[in-house]
Formats: C-alpha cells, structure tokens, sequence
C-alpha cells in the first residue's frame, strides 16, 4: 500500500467475481492514493494513469475507484484541496501525512487508516 490503481488493483479486479464481491461487501473500503501533488509515490503509476485517460490525481483515484462504492480515501495534505470534490462524489477523504518514510511512518499511518475506517459506515451494498 499504495498500490498502482492500474498495474496492481485492475488486474485482481478482472477475477472473476472479485469486483462483485467487493462491491456486495457489508464493510468500509478504503484506499489509499498513490498519487501525491501529481506524481506517484513510486514507480509509473501517474504515467500509467495518464496513459490510459485516468487523472493522475487523488481525484482521479477516487475516479478511478468510483463504480467500487468506495467509502474512503486517504489522500495526502499536499492534495488537500482536492477533498471537497472527492467528498461531492460520496467518498469521505482523511487528509494526512500518507508518504510511509520508514516504519513508524507506516505504523502511524495503518493507524489513521484503521481509526478513519472505523468512523465510516459498513459498505454501500450497492451490488
């Protein structure tokens, strides 16, 4: 985590049954934006993205995730101003510190993830 929403999360989403099952759950999904100010935080994400007509954005992430029922997304205070659209299209937004530096970094923010989900209704069914 994060994982390229293109090169990493679609192609277990084309499973059969995988992306009904997801969408039928009765729990929060979270995400967490691999994209930063623009660019990914690791490898091609964001040029992947743009390659294939996605945004390379948080708001493209919560784009990219919408027909899922995504409940949230975590994003970055660097992308802060991309909440109010993100929320206006029925995903709640934790804005923090999501570059994992090092392991406290990752522990810190599991944390927040776990605390944010928790705070989010169980699922939209929407399946």
């Amino acid at each position: 985590c994060p994982s390229n929403p293109v090169l990493s999360i679609m192609p277990i989403l084309v499973v059969p049954g995988v992306r009904a099952m997801i969408v039928r759950r009765q729990v929060p999904l979270v995400a967490l934006s691999p994209i930063i100010g623009g660019k990914a935080v690791k490898g091609p994400a964001a040029a992947v993205m743009r390659g294939l007509g996605h945004e390379p954005s948080a708001t493209g992430v919560a784009a990219f995730y919408r027909d899922l029922a995504l409940d949230g997304l975590v994003i970055d205070t660097v992308d802060a101003e991309a909440a109010p659209e993100i929320r206006a299209g029925g995903t709640e937004v934790l804005i923090t510190d999501a570059l994992m530096r090092d392991a406290d970094d990752s522990a810190r923010l599991a944390a927040e993830v776990l605390a944010f989900a928790a705070t989010l209704k169980s699922g939209r069914s929407a399946g």
